[in-house]
């Protein structure tokens, strides 16, 4: 099931974003037991009048798990709220971005659904809700399945093209599932012709990942929390805890260093250049 946090549905449905009901929360939280192979998973649900359809069982809860990369889409039924539940998962079915998303749906028709938070629009209407129909679900939360201390890290990077950037300024964006270094056209070319040779990729790390790998551990230490979700972070973070940065007070210049594996290093023992 494909589900977009603006579409519009026939009854009221609970979600972040969306007015249809003035109070109550939905979500999931999440750990990888990476030993156990399991997502360990909690269902939060504070708006009482669903939480009483689940607990009468006209409504069930459940988590949809898809990985793109891999075909994967599973969804898996939660017997409790509030409750932690492992879900068993084969490492070979990861790979790249995985997105999870908790739902709450009707096990049979609902008549005369009436909560009393609802949006005053839709207040004093008996909702008829079909059954299999979506109650509520929770904003899509994502990982990122990997090796992360192997991983290179120029991996979760990548180049995008910036009309109303100066040539030889570079930008980051960290809201993309991968950080995004924007460049214009002209620089992107040549960013591209220097990629494909063992001494343009090491004056890149110097001069262009570097300071960005440095913009990023900047922006971290002031608030981790804004990209959780982006399929970058948990690669990153994983790659700096195995190095020992703590990026929520991370030093930019020494930690950028250690995480690209010292790169003018690299350059000042590149043969061609010692010529």
């Amino acid at each position: 099931m494909k589900i977009k946090d603006d579409a519009t549905y026939p009854h009221p449905v609970l979600r972040k974003y969306s007015d249809d009901y003035q109070t109550g929360n939905f979500d999931i939280e999440y750990h990888i037991d990476t030993k156990g192979s399991s997502i360990l998973c909690t269902v939060l649900l504070d708006e009482p009048h669903i939480a009483n359809l689940v607990n009468d069982k006209l409504a069930k809860i459940g988590v949809f798990i898809t990985c793109e990369d891999t075909s994967y889409k599973n969804f898996f039924e939660l017997k409790n709220v509030a409750t932690q539940q492992g879900l068993d998962f084969s490492p070979r079915n990861f790979k790249g971005a995985v997105s999870l998303r908790a739902i709450v749906f009707s096990t049979k028709t609902i008549c005369d659904y009436e909560p009393s938070n609802l949006h005053q629009e839709l207040a004093d209407i008996k909702w008829v809700i079909e059954k299999g129909e979506l109650l509520a679900f929770s904003p899509e939360k994502r990982f990122y399945a990997s090796n992360a201390k192997l991983q290179p890290t120029e991996t979760i990077f990548m180049f995008t093209e910036r009309d109303d950037i100066e040539e030889g300024i570079v930008r980051i964006n960290l809201e993309e599932e991968k950080i995004a270094i924007e460049v214009n056209r002209k620089s992107l070319d040549r960013i591209n012709e220097m990629r494909a040779t063992i001494t343009g990729k090491q004056l890149m790390l110097n001069s262009v990942y570097l300071p960005a790998v440095m913009e990023v551990l900047s922006q971290l230490s002031q608030d981790t929390g804004l990209y959780e979700n982006k399929a970058w972070y948990s690669v990153f973070h994983d790659k700096c805890t195995y190095l020992g940065i703590d990026i929520t007070a991370s030093s930019p210049l020494e930690d950028a260093q250690k995480i690209l594996q010292q790169p003018l290093s690299l350059l000042l023992n590149n043969k061609e250049l010692i010529k």
